[in-house]
């Protein structure tokens, strides 16, 4: 009787737990890859373009003068008037009883400013691989209130070549752009990251699944992070095997009609299919796309992902590729001929007008008046405000160890030493891109491009082409800046308020979510400095509903040491995270050393003609190596100078080996099949099976 009551028991509390609400959030992560052409030039030596305008630039390719692969002959023309409105507005005096006891009227003018554009690539290797479209500028213009029709009608007629002006340099700036994205689209292969990725993962802390789903997504962030789009993702297919494991281990525990069940196979199937999709493993996506669509919950999410993974085969199957990451090579050969104008003398079937207007300073662009002096402070304030935003918006807890500046021959800053060995180079230089006498950009490490936007000499704008979550609106108080926004097209918003401490150093930042125009604190950071070390206190905020208090989901702090010169060490105030890193004379990082809860393991990287060769792990954790291993081993490129030797010290590819040194996991060249020793029998290659 005892028995059968602890089990009724049991059974009870296995239902009551399985019955909680399966609440799912969204949890950012990062990808990293190439966008695959729609048309592309399949032989990598042909990929050259020449270009009647100097403005364009097309990922993967080599601009040079003559005899490329791809012409592109692009015109825009003339802005014109569109129908010209008198618009007449009617002013009524009223008495306090409401009457009216006089009437007025003023008058303006609204009319349309349109200007019209159009492209033409021809391609020598296959004319079926041309492209020719149009493209169309307009704005509505309309006038300040004037006493008269006449008066109206005068202003405009003495304003309207101006105003043609002004629009038409407005209008360039905004087809160029679409030129160069419908080019890069057909033709280009463009370097893309993407931080607002996200995977569904439990939000219900009373959920009996909770801390693993939690565990998993922390793992797949860690991991992702390390995704780059030139490097190969061999290693990190091997790393998730574990994590997709669970998330299908949920599925067999979750079974049954109810929606609590089929919303937690839900979010495994998405999981395992997102992850599927960033490892350019469209067919498996297409495999649990299938399963989304059979479990019910919510179909439109298997459609989508049948969807991009039917065009990601397609796109695959054209470039006659199978990952989407590899190195792009983007070269400007071409000498320096004065391009044709860029403005048509007319439009098609039209006269031309003539007018020459005035040159118009590009807002992008800082403009120096040949004071150094002056074009040394904008330099400094410049590189203060890269990056105080950088650390303040992009998830980092250390700041900078700062060196000299970089000056030209003339003595005007170009840039700033700094070391920033959060990231496997030991240097983060800044590095601000003079043309003409004319600031267009800033470099940040080696191929991070900050474009800007300029107000009285200082940034009032700062974002990255290659990612969508780096687009801030700053606001300064004493030349420092002090809040950041970045604005979504939904209108929502992310604020970071930003404070200092008394030798302008950052002490806080605080970031605020406002989401339909509710704002709510999401995470607070701050700065103590010491001769070798700055303390980063890092709380993270979240809500169990829009109407709940904030509750603290993450609460840390971080030491950010300097050890020498060449080494640094990232740790927690309580132990229990540390990240050690070790740099040699050309500021590659030769040594890692990582422990926190979920890992422990120790990197060491060697190098073969100044270009990463061997990754070996040697792992204190079960879950840092993979299965029944101790040491994994990736090697990137291979060196047949060694073929005598075992594969791993040689070959490309990842490889594992158990605590006696014997090879127990290996993975082919490509890093498409495994295969694993077992009882000490090879099994057969498989494709990853995740």
């Amino acid at each position: 009787m005892k028995t059968r009551l602890l089990l009724l028991i049991a059974l009870i509390i296995s239902s009551v737990s399985l019955s909680q609400n399966a609440n799912l959030d969204r949890e950012y992560f990062n990808v990293s890859y190439v966008k695959l052409p729609l048309k592309p030039t399949l032989d990598e030596s042909k990929r050259t373009f020449s270009s009647n305008q100097k403005n364009i630039q097309i990922k993967g390719y080599t601009k040079i003068n003559n005899n490329a692969t791809l012409h592109i002959d692009y015109k825009i023309y003339d802005t014109k008037t569109g129908n010209t409105e008198i618009i007449k507005h009617t002013h009524e005096k009223k008495d306090k009883d409401g009457n009216v006891i006089s009437t007025s009227y003023t008058y303006s003018i609204k009319v349309s400013f349109i200007t019209l554009a159009n492209v033409v690539v021809n391609n020598s290797e296959n004319s079926e691989n041309g492209y020719k479209s149009e493209f169309t500028e307009k704005d509505t213009y309309n006038s300040s209130e004037y006493t008269s029709e006449k008066d109206a009608n005068t202003y405009f007629t003495k304003n309207k070549l101006s105003l043609a002006a002004e629009y038409n340099t407005k209008h360039k700036k905004a087809i160029i752009n679409k030129i160069e994205q419908a080019l890069n689209n057909t033709y280009g292969y463009v370097p893309y990251t993407n931080a607002k990725e996200h995977f569904w993962i439990l939000g219900n802390k009373k959920h009996p699944e909770y801390q693993k789903h939690t565990e998993a997504y922390q793992n797949l962030k860690r991991i992702f992070s390390n995704m780059k789009y030139n490097q190969s993702i061999g290693n990190i297919k091997t790393e998730v095997l574990p994590i997709v494991d669970y998330f299908e281990s949920v599925v067999s525990k979750y079974q049954g009609p109810k929606k609590k069940m089929a919303k937690m196979r839900y979010a495994s199937f998405y999981n395992i299919a997102k992850i599927f999709y960033f490892l350019d493993m469209p067919e498996k996506t297409k495999v649990y796309a299938n399963k989304l669509i059979e479990n019910g919950y919510d179909k439109s999410d298997g459609k989508y992902f049948n969807s991009i993974s039917d065009k990601l085969i397609e796109k695959f199957k054209k470039n006659e590729l199978t990952t989407r990451h590899f190195e792009v090579t983007t070269k400007n050969l071409s000498t320096n001929i004065k391009p044709t104008e860029t403005v048509a003398k007319s439009t098609p079937k039209q006269t031309a007008s003539g007018t020459k207007t005035n040159t118009i300073k590009n807002p992008n662009f800082y403009y120096s008046e040949g004071n150094i002096n002056k074009d040394n402070k904008v330099a400094k304030n410049l590189i203060s405000t890269v990056k105080n935003i950088i650390v303040a918006t992009d998830k980092q807890y250390a700041s900078f160890v700062e060196g000299d500046y970089i000056t030209d021959t003339e003595g005007r800053i170009t840039g700033q030493k700094i070391k920033y060995p959060v990231l496997d180079n030991l240097y983060q230089n800044i590095v601000i891109i003079w043309k003409n006498n004319t600031i267009t950009e800033v470099k940040f490490g080696e191929s991070t491009k900050l474009k800007l936007s300029w107000n009285n000499d200082i940034i009032n704008n700062i974002s990255i082409a290659s990612r969508a979550d780096f687009n801030f609106k700053i606001n300064y108080n004493n030349n420092l800046p002090i809040t950041a926004t970045q604005t979504w097209q939904n209108g929502n918003a992310e604020i970071y308020n930003i404070t200092y401490d008394d030798k302008n150093r950052l002490k806080s930042v605080k970031k605020f979510n406002v989401i339909k125009k509710k704002k709510n604190i999401k995470e607070e950071k701050s700065y103590t400095y010491t001769n070798d070390a700055i303390k980063t206190k890092r709380v993270i905020y979240r809500y169990e509903n829009k109407n709940s208090n904030p509750e603290i989901y993450f609460n840390k702090e971080y030491i950010f040491k300097t050890l020498n010169n060449t080494s640094f060490s990232i740790t927690t105030t309580d132990n229990t995270e540390l990240n050690i890193a070790s740099f040699d004379d050309k500021a590659r990082i030769i040594k890692r050393e990582i422990k926190n809860k979920q890992h422990g393991y120790i990197d060491n990287y060697s190098y073969a003609n100044n270009s990463l060769f061997k990754l070996e792990r040697h792992c204190n954790s079960s879950n840092s190596c993979y299965e029944n291993s101790v040491k994994n081993i990736t090697i990137y490129t291979t060196d047949t100078n060694k073929s005598s030797q075992p594969n791993y010290e040689w070959r490309k590819g990842s490889y594992g080996l158990n605590s006696t040194n014997e090879l127990v996991f290996e993975t082919t060249e490509d890093g498409t099949k495994f295969r694993k020793k077992i009882n000490g029998s090879w099994t057969d290659w498989k494709f990853f099976e995740m």
